[in-house]
């Protein structure tokens, strides 16, 4: 993108990337929530999830954790036509889909672990094992041959990459935590369940805000989904459980609070926990059909007035989480959360500096490869 819009749109460039991205992701999730319910409801839950003030603020930010949102999806997608579908290609897209999400945002690899259990599961249950071990082994091929290059590079490279996944975890706290001393690890941990059930589980706006990190990722004082979407989803779980559905997204959703959140620092962590997001609304996809479903037997001329007043409402949450986060961004605490950071009047002086010290220190940056000298000077 940077290539195509030229170094000095380069913000535009980054930022249209994610929102690429967003879209993306909002098709695919409204392509997976379609299959479970129908037209309507599938509307309507995308439009919930699409407008949420938690998605919306990550669908504009120039950071990968939307891109791995994506990845997660379509390795969803993949994996459901790889297990009902007889055809050879999509283990083999499943295993390259299985490669771009371990490649991408950490928070979001949860989904290929998730995918991993649903299949081993699928394979177990199967009276046709000997297809599904085909499928299973054709997907760890292509992923393993696909991901080689990015586990060589690792591998070379591992105080790098590990880095701030120690920086974030529990078991390297290097200073109180809470109050408790590093080693204190048992009271640590009881911190981490209780926190996370409260920000995750009852969604309690009070623990929505620890470290300058979550003032960044939804707006003060606000839980991470509104009060209708809580209740929708608590509803979903309990619906998804009685017909035997969604046991991929509450995997998920379990284990993100397990393995992410209670292990690693000032959680609930909303960029951390975005992989939970469409888990969240997918049962909320199911409460909302589930809602439809009923509207439709009542028989009277009063069905169509109920039917249109549910949608409106269902409208209006959506434009009330938008206007939550318009309104959120504008404010001296958001911009003071966002620091430090240069402002657009300060990019282009910022770009040059950048550009100077790269050339002068001799860093190795795959886009100033693709320049030569006489273009990069005529930039400036």
């Amino acid at each position: 993108m940077i290539l195509l819009f030229g170094i000095k749109n380069s913000l535009f460039a980054v930022r249209l990337t994610t929102v690429i991205m967003s879209i993306l992701t909002i098709i695919l999730f409204y392509l997976i929530i379609k299959k479970e319910t129908n037209f309507l409801s599938a509307v309507i839950t995308t439009l919930l999830f699409s407008s949420s003030y938690w998605f919306l603020n990550f669908s504009r930010i120039s950071w990968i954790t939307v891109d791995g949102l994506f990845f997660g999806l379509l390795f969803y997608f993949l994996l459901k036509k790889t297990l009902l579908e007889k055809k050879t290609i999509y283990p083999l897209f499943l295993g390259i889909s299985g490669t771009l999400v371990f490649i991408n945002y950490m928070g979001t690899r949860i989904y290929l672990l998730s995918g991993i259990i649903i299949f081993l599961l699928t394979l177990s249950q199967s009276n046709k094992k000997s297809n599904f071990f085909k499928k299973i082994i054709i997907f760890l091929l292509i992923f393993f041959i696909t991901l080689f290059p990015f586990l060589l590079t690792m591998s070379k490279n591992k105080d790098q990459y590990f880095t701030r996944m120690k920086y974030t975890s529990i078991f390297y706290i290097k200073n109180p935590y809470y109050n408790y001393q590093p080693n204190d690890l048992i009271n640590i941990l009881k911190h981490q369940i209780i926190y996370n059930i409260k920000g995750l589980v009852f969604f309690d706006n009070k623990v929505s805000h620890q470290e300058i990190e979550n003032l960044r990722h939804i707006p003060n004082n606000k839980p991470a989904i509104n009060l209708t979407v809580q209740i929708l989803f608590y509803i979903g779980v309990i619906i998804g459980f009685l017909k035997k559905k969604g046991g991929f997204f509450f995997l998920i959703y379990l284990l993100n609070i397990l393995l992410i959140q209670i292990m690693s620092v000032y959680t609930p962590n909303w960029a951390r926990a975005l992989s939970v997001l469409p888990a969240i609304y997918y049962f909320v996809g199911l409460s909302i059909f589930s809602l439809f479903e009923i509207l439709k037997k009542i028989k009277s001329n009063i069905k169509i007035f109920i039917l249109s007043i549910t949608i409106i409402f269902f409208i209006s949450i959506a434009i009330c989480d938008v206007l939550i986060y318009f309104n959120w961004i504008r404010t001296p605490e958001f911009f003071n959360a966002q620091q430090p950071a240069i402002s657009i009047d300060e990019y282009p002086f910022w770009q040059k500096k950048q550009y100077q010290w790269i050339k002068e220190n001799n860093i190795p940056f795959t886009f100033y490869d693709w320049y030569n000298y006489e273009f990069r000077n005529k930039i400036y």
